[in-house]
């Protein structure tokens, strides 16, 4: 079964223009249907917002283009594009844009029978912004990578690769979405490679053979999403 859906296959595309901002409204786009990880693409209108939002798991903003202004704990924060922030489990989340804007959100859960409040999303910080770029380094000669998370229905991974280097043909799981946040890669993807640059995403189906390789020094993260028993 497809857990990814509403994404073009094969093409690298900017995930900011997959939904348009419209005035006076807020547009969504649901990006997957795993229970495990409901991923949605969020278009704001100037001055539109949401109301509280409270995930019985770990919840990853990424902000596309524009300006979130988030209000957590009694604490504001404003976000950029290209910036993002781990909302913790069970913390409601209230966030006005201050100006037109598309984000990406991420919330999930180990399992739908828990309810355990223990961090899903790891190694970057909880509840202020940070730019995911800078949360990895470049390493001569090699790819680095850290996991944000590991469990059965999704993973995140943050990579770092020198120019040259390269992953082998692999295939995976569940489905892959790749965004590339800065430099150029070449990802092959059933032997026919794509040129993806900084700010687009493509998607590597389940099961399909693909490689990946960096023209330039680039960075990406990487987002798995499968049904627990694949």
């Amino acid at each position: 079964m497809e857990v990814l859906r509403n994404l073009p296959t094969g093409e690298p595309e900017q995930l900011a223009g997959l939904i348009t901002v419209q005035p006076g409204r807020v547009v969504s786009m649901a990006m997957s249907r795993s229970q495990h990880c409901q991923m949605t693409l969020l278009a704001f209108g100037d001055g539109e917002s949401v109301s509280e939002e409270c995930y019985f798991g770990d919840t990853l903003y990424h902000v596309l283009e524009g300006g979130l202004s988030v209000t957590l704990e009694g604490r504001s924060g404003s976000f950029g594009p290209e910036t993002a922030w781990r909302c913790p489990p069970g913390r409601a989340t209230p966030w006005p844009p201050r100006r037109a804007a598309s984000c990406c959100r991420l919330p999930f859960r180990e399992n739908k029978e828990e309810t355990s409040m223990e961090a899903l999303i790891k190694n970057v910080p909880h509840a202020q912004p940070f730019a995911l770029s800078q949360q990895v380094d470049y390493q001569p000669g090699k790819v680095v990578s850290l996991t944000l998370a590991q469990q059965p229905g999704v993973g995140i991974t943050l990579f770092a690769f020198d120019a040259g280097e390269a992953i082998s043909t692999h295939a995976a799981g569940g489905d892959a979405i790749a965004t590339v946040l800065e430099g150029t890669a070449r990802i092959t993807i059933d032997g026919v490679p794509y040129t993806v640059n900084a700010g687009e995403a493509i998607v590597m189906p389940a099961g399909i053979p693909h490689a990946v390789e960096a023209i330039t020094a680039f960075k990406m993260y990487l987002v798995v999403a499968k049904t627990p028993n694949i």
